[in-house]
């Protein structure tokens, strides 16, 4: 028969090419962008205070006319809310031995979880700043009594899901919990559903999706900041004098329509 790859496989050894590829998506687009306070901040919240209106004291005249009556400057206190957002890694000591040095493995046990979950903070944190704080990852749609969880029919609505992930749904009619600490086995994205262990549930359009102990705890994000209503920062959109706050909203009608420098400048 004599020396071929099959009698021989025993004596092959097996070439393993370091380092580690990263295979993943780690861009943070946003994070990268946003000016960051390094202030040392404490309490419940951090009061800062804003000009919300010019004194509006100006006016033409003649020559010798009397002068405008003097405006009166507007200010107002930005109450924000601390959030705090935390990471947590499990190494077991046979791990840490077993994977010390390049004989036993191509990365460091301890040196490799700190960073991946550093990693994994600021992708969240980068989600977060696109968010309205409420933790929402997603929205739900109408589930009968399943452990197979249909979401809402939206373009993005699967965008946030990764097996594995622990989850609870929240009914936002009174922020109580339908499903608390249970973990996606499995994403269908083609039917925008997912699946979560344990018990069957029953969902609604009036039910969100976020990680397990995050609701309304996150920070305030961009969809908070742009919005025409509701209260943020502790500033009342509502009240009379506080137009500055609302976000500018061109309506398309329902027709898609190419991004332009005007439309940019319109939306400043």
């Amino acid at each position: 028969m004599g020396l071929d790859l099959t009698v021989g496989s025993a004596a092959l050894k097996e070439d393993y090419l370091g380092p580690l590829r990263e295979q993943l998506n780690t861009a943070k687009v946003l994070l990268a962008e946003i000016e960051k306070n390094e202030e040392d901040v404490e309490g419940k919240y951090a009061v800062i205070p804003v000009t919300q209106g010019f004194p509006d004291g100006v006016g033409a005249r003649a020559e010798k006319g009397d002068l405008p009556a003097a405006g009166t400057p507007s200010y107002d206190d930005l109450r924000v809310q601390m959030a705090y957002n935390y990471g947590r890694i499990e190494i077991t000591g046979p791990s840490i031995k077993a994977m010390k040095s390049d004989r036993g493995s191509f990365i460091r046990a301890i040196d490799s979880q700190t960073k991946g979950m550093l990693n994994q903070l600021k992708k969240d944190y980068n989600r977060q700043l696109f968010g309205d704080g409420t933790g929402t990852l997603a929205k739900c749609g109408a589930t009968s009594n399943s452990t197979t969880v249909v979401l809402a029919d939206e373009t993005d609505s699967m965008k946030f899901m990764r097996v594995g992930m622990d989850i609870d749904i929240i009914d936002v009619d009174d922020d109580s919990s339908v499903a608390t600490n249970r973990k996606v086995t499995a994403i269908d994205r083609a039917k925008k559903t997912i699946t979560i262990s344990g018990a069957s549930v029953t969902t609604d359009s009036t039910h969100r999706i976020c990680r397990t102990g995050s609701w309304k705890k996150e920070i305030n994000g961009l969809t908070s900041m742009i919005a025409t209503t509701g209260t943020y920062q502790n500033i009342d959109r509502a009240t009379a004098g506080n137009e500055y706050w609302h976000g500018n909203v061109f309506d398309a009608g329902g027709a898609l329509r190419a991004i332009s420098d005007d439309l940019l400048q319109q939306v400043q």
